[in-house]
């Protein structure tokens, strides 16, 4: 795909990951939607929310007109509606399906493209992956926060935290083998050591596996994403794993300290000049590959980089 064969086009975009795999792609959506006259995006409804007000239309990946796209019956005058007049659609799921490809073909009138979710080749990294998949060089991302949704964070944070510095803590993710183990020392000692308040971030995935007790440390739970990028805005610090929340202190340019243990940074590490990655991926011999225990990260080497962060 030439850069040439975006310009002047109406665009449609179909990308069904979550938070972190939306992020990745966001420097790619961004670059092809830039070259565009119209531009509808079709993603999960908690990212898409970052992009408000945006560049370009948007529309939910749960609708009932995109699983249509997978069946076999008559496509609906609602899908019609939504999907017809582009010239050019790009779309990261339904790879492998041909009736996908042909019925968004049909319903379209497009030049229709399917690419792999994930098809990143060894060592590339995924937002290289999803800009390879458009032909142009990853934009810069950026986040859309209102002056409201600042106001709100610093009300948040003199609230609960008070005036100053403070340090965001994300020890979950959407794996639980990507999840340190050193969490609860790493906060212990950052009382002792930094003095800063901390505020610990608990997600959808966190409350299903059971909540781990934080005392005396304020927690936020199930926020969206767009109230936590207006917190990790106001932030001094980020400390998390490899997940969409760390992504997402990338793009707001929060200086962050992201854990690696059973993924790939060199695929997966959140980029940004505030970004620094300790990688464990040597396996623990008495816990296990999929473990990520304080014996193959210890809590000291957490502590030592932070402190070289000032």
């Amino acid at each position: 795909m030439s850069v040439e064969s975006h310009d002047k086009q109406r665009l449609l975009l179909l990308f069904p990951g979550a938070l972190g795999d939306f992020l990745c792609a966001l420097p790619a959506i961004l670059a092809v939607t830039e070259r565009c006259d119209d531009a509808l995006l079709v993603a999960n409804p908690l990212a898409l929310e970052l992009l408000e007000p945006g560049p370009f239309r948007t529309a939910s990946i749960h609708r009932r007109e995109v699983a249509d796209l997978f069946g076999d019956g008559p496509l609906e005058g609602a899908a019609r509606m939504l999907f017809a007049g582009y010239d050019l659609a790009h779309s990261w799921t339904g790879f492998g399906q041909p009736q996908f490809a042909e019925r968004l073909r049909a319903v379209t009138g497009a030049t229709v493209l399917v690419h792999r979710f994930r098809g990143m080749l060894p060592g590339e990294h995924a937002i290289d992956y999803y800009a390879r998949c458009v032909g142009l060089a990853p934009a810069s991302p950026r986040l859309w926060l209102t002056a409201a949704d600042q106001a709100g964070a610093a009300d948040w944070q003199q609230r609960v935290l008070g005036a100053g510095a403070f340090t965001i803590i994300h020890p979950g993710s959407g794996s639980p083998r990507k999840n340190w183990q050193g969490f609860p020392q790493l906060i212990e000692k950052l009382r002792a050591t930094r003095g800063t308040p901390m505020v610990v971030l608990s997600g959808p995935a966190e409350a299903e596996r059971g909540s781990i007790v934080w005392p005396d440390v304020p927690v936020l739970h199930s926020a969206p994403p767009r109230r936590i990028a207006a917190l990790l805005r106001r932030a001094a610090l980020y400390i998390g794993n490899d997940s969409g929340i760390s992504h997402l202190a990338a793009v707001a340019g929060t200086p962050s300290v992201v854990l690696f243990g059973t993924s790939d940074p060199a695929i997966w590490a959140p980029r940004g000049p505030a970004v620094h990655i300790i990688a464990a991926r040597q396996p623990c011999a008495a816990c296990g590959p999929e473990c990520f225990c304080t014996h193959r990260l210890a809590v000291e080497q957490v502590i030592d980089r932070v402190q070289r962060l000032g």
